[in-house]
């Protein structure tokens, strides 16, 4: 567990770090606190009697892994995902944490968990499968290879484990798997890290040699000047300081910038100049 908390905590202060140079996107961390809750209703679970407020608060952290998850995936794939689908899945998520509430004062967890098991693993096997189907807007070749045999394995794992744990279940067979699937979240979360602190590294040795790949996208000098500090790493902040413009300009400049290589983020941005 200590491992477990190690991990997670170090990969929510790299996205912090990212998210202000922003290279990481909301949704993103928003997964990553899902998984610390998770994690620490387990702990919970395992040194105190079960409860119905214990019970809940597991059954209320499983239903934001399946939200997060596929928000988190949405965001940082090339395809666009309707926000029909989007509002479709806030919704049934609340409606799934308003059915704990209301549960756990009528004991009715115990069939309010099956329905959250098959949503959160409905939800990580779909995010997994849209993975493999779609391409990524930052990770290179390598790094998308590696996230396709991720998502292959957990497409097979997460199903199967979440039908053992009910095939024992129903036989009140002690399965003993209780801490698996936050294993497997932990091993998410440390892929996400490692994949943070690459964007840090590219970012942060990001040459003014790449100055020949932006002259081919018609810009002007001056959206030159924001674009090569972009890619060093620069918060708009701190390019609006150096060079001694306002911020509103900034932001405007890097919108001129992301409309004239055809990208959405500082991210796409950097991905697009250095492969």
């Amino acid at each position: 567990m200590i491992i477990a908390y190690s991990v997670l905590i170090l990969t929510l202060f790299m996205q912090l770090v990212c998210y202000k140079r922003n290279l990481e996107f909301v949704e993103t961390i928003c997964f990553t606190v899902a998984l610390l809750l998770l994690i620490v209703s387990f702990t919970i679970s395992a040194f105190l009697p079960p409860t119905s407020a214990t019970n809940a608060f597991t059954l209320v952290c499983m239903t934001l892994i399946g939200l997060t998850t596929p928000l988190s995936v949405w965001v940082e794939r090339k395809n666009q995902v309707s926000q029909a689908y989007k509002k479709i899945l806030l919704i049934v998520s609340g409606s799934l944490i308003l059915l704990v509430l209301v549960g756990s004062f009528v004991n009715l967890l115990g069939i309010i968990q099956y329905v959250i098991v098959i949503f959160m693993g409905g939800s990580v096997a779909g995010s997994m499968l849209f993975i493999k189907k779609t391409s990524s807007k930052f990770k290179t070749k390598h790094q998308e290879k590696i996230e396709q045999y991720f998502a292959s394995i957990l497409l097979v794992v997460v199903p199967v484990l979440l039908l053992t744990d009910y095939i024992t279940s129903l036989h009140r067979i002690e399965a003993k798997i209780g801490f698996t699937l936050p294993v497997i979240f932990i091993i998410m979360a440390s892929n996400k890290l490692w994949d943070d602190i690459q964007r840090l590294a590219l970012f942060n040795t990001a040459a003014v040699s790449k100055e020949h790949s932006l002259s081919n996208y018609a810009l002007t000098k001056r959206e030159q000047e924001v674009a090569l500090l972009l890619i060093k790493g620069h918060t708009y902040k701190q390019v609006a300081e150096q060079l001694f413009i306002s911020l509103p300009t900034v932001k405007t400049h890097a919108s001129n910038i992301y409309k004239k290589c055809g990208v959405k983020s500082k991210i796409e941005l950097l991905s697009l100049i250095i492969c």
